[in-house]
């Protein structure tokens, strides 16, 4: 494997309400765990240090009835989607 091939890079991505920012890193076995939630709470309490507010906590929750129509659960209510 190349050097270039695990070197830490992030992947931006325009979404229809935010932008997706995805790590890619290479890391010890033994200490994954600890590293990515170090990391993660680093990037969850950044932007609140820097003054900007983060507003949007998304989830969703995709069902089947049994039908086979697919339900979509958000917050803001259940959207039902043709596939």
């Amino acid at each position: 494997m190349g050097r270039t091939e695990v070197e830490p890079r992030v992947f931006v991505r325009a979404t229809d309400y935010w932008i997706e920012l995805s790590a890619r890193f290479v890391l010890p076995v033994r200490e994954v765990r600890a590293i990515k939630d170090a990391v993660t709470r680093t990037i969850l309490d950044r932007p609140g240090e820097a003054g900007i507010p983060v507003t949007s906590a998304t989830q969703e929750v995709t069902l089947r009835n049994a039908d086979g129509v697919h339900c979509a659960y958000r917050e803001s209510g259940i959207t039902r989607r043709p596939w």
